[in-house]
């Protein structure tokens, strides 16, 4: 897999097959950014779901993308579906570095 940027807006390439990665167009005014503080490991993860890729023969089609402020360490893990439950599951049985003092998600509605 590799990142790509075609009229600008960036898309993924899987296997010959194009998959955009942005809804929106990138002119498109944001929120204010601020800087996030993390005193050690695991004080503040914060994960993403990243959709819109193609269904593997197991029928997983998103990606848990889990990334703890301190360290920068990430692992990511394919996904049956985007439920909360799933997503808790997966983070509490598979997260190498252990569970956070504080979890971080963003749900952003795109219709």
């Amino acid at each position: 897999m590799r990142l790509v940027v075609l009229d600008e807006s960036f898309q993924v390439i899987v296997k010959g097959q194009i998959f955009p990665l942005l809804k929106t167009s990138l002119t498109k005014p944001h929120g204010k950014l601020r800087k996030v503080f993390a005193g050690a490991p695991l004080d503040l993860v914060a994960i993403d779901i990243l959709s819109g890729m193609p269904v593997t023969p197991d029928g997983l089609k998103y990606v848990l993308v889990v990334t703890d402020y301190f360290s920068k360490w990430t692992e990511a893990y394919a996904l049956p579906d985007a439920e909360a439950s799933t997503c808790m599951q997966v983070l509490y049985n598979q997260f190498s570095a252990g569970l956070p003092r504080q979890l971080h998600s963003a749900y952003f509605d795109t219709n």
